[in-house]
Formats: structure tokens, sequence, C-alpha cells
């Protein structure tokens, strides 16, 4: 697993339905102190688990022996099995790993299938941006354009819906990324917008 000097938000897309696309939320998260963020966990635990009135359940869970706590709930198409809905876990002293369940977290452990540093569209994307700065917030735009296009063509009718400018313009946009900082001075923002030539297309 590939690591951050900052933290990050990616957005993960294990599962594709026929009509529903299921994102899954990452969040990288770097501190200093490991012992005092895992007694804030633990308290949102517990808070978690009063406020639900213990519909919330905290379980110990392993991804290719790798250990991960996960907050889950009853699954209701199987009242005999469980939903994970956040699971978290550390990848060191330093950095901790959340996401928007299991399956999310058995797709980036131990190591992504791809990582993000690897991407050329994410390099490009943070090239010429402002260091030191608070972290990136990318999305592969290529990547759920194409998951939503496949759904959509499922449904042959919703598909001819899409105007044919809008989709070609949808087919050409590559990632996204937005990225703050800072100075004495002032407070900066930026934005990257990858497209592809239309010819690619």
């Amino acid at each position: 697993m590939s690591k951050t000097s900052s933290p990050g938000l990616a957005i993960a897309l294990p599962l594709l339905c026929p009509y529903i696309v299921n994102f899954g939320i990452t969040l990288l998260i770097q501190t200093s102190n490991r012992k005092a963020a895992t007694a804030a966990l633990d308290k949102f635990a517990k808070c978690a688990d009063k406020t639900s009135k213990g519909a919330i359940k905290v379980s110990s869970r392993r991804v290719v022996n790798w250990p991960v706590t996960s907050w889950e709930v009853a699954d209701s198409d199987n009242k005999s099995a469980s939903l994970s809905v956040m699971a978290y876990t550390w990848l060191d002293d330093r950095t901790l790993i959340m996401t928007t369940g299991m399956g999310p977290m058995a797709e980036l452990l131990p190591q992504p299938k791809n990582t993000l540093d690897r991407d050329p569209t994410f390099k490009a994307a943070i090239a010429e941006m402002p260091k030191p700065n608070f972290g990136y917030f990318y999305i592969n735009a290529k990547s759920i354009i194409k998951l939503v296009d496949d759904a959509l063509t499922l449904r042959e009718e919703s598909r001819n819906e899409i105007p044919q400018p809008i989709d070609r313009l949808l087919g050409i946009i590559q990632g996204m990324a937005i990225v703050y900082s800072a100075t004495p001075e002032k407070l900066q923002s930026d934005f990257f917008l990858g497209l592809s030539p239309l010819e690619q297309r």
C-alpha cells in the first residue's frame, strides 16, 4: 500500500450492478499519536453503539491476515448476516485507513490492484500543484463515467436520453483534482481537469 504525506480522499468502485453503481470511499489519515487516535475511535464506537441503541456492532475481522475493525449492522435481506458500513485498520504506526465497509477494504489490502501513485492522470494532476499542501482531493473521472455509461448501456432507453455533444464531452474527461495550500499571506486553491484529445475517442 503506497502512502501519502497528508490526508487524502479516494473513490473506490468495487462493484457494478445492472442498474446501480456502488461507490466506496477510502480515507487515509496520518497522525503522530496513534494512541490518541485509537482512543478517539473507541469513543466514537461507544457513541455509535449508544446512539443506535445497539444496532451498530463493532467486530474484529481479517483481510488476508490483516486485522480490520468493522462497524456492522443487521442485513435486512439476511437476518442471520451482518452488513459492514465502516472498516478501518492501521497501515503503520502513523497511517490509518478507513473505508465504507469491508468490501472496499478487501480491494486495498494487502496491496491495491492499481496504485494511485502509478496512475498517469493522477501524476499529471499533481505535477504542478503547490507543495507543501493540505492533501489532494482526486477523482478518477474516467473510471466513474465509464461505469455509469456501462450501467446506462444496460438500459438502452436511458442511454439514448444523453445528447451526443454531452456524451462526447463526458468521454474526454480523464480526472479532476483540487489542492489547498497556504502561506503566511494567503490561502490558495488549485484545480486540475484532465482532458483527452477528441481524436482519441
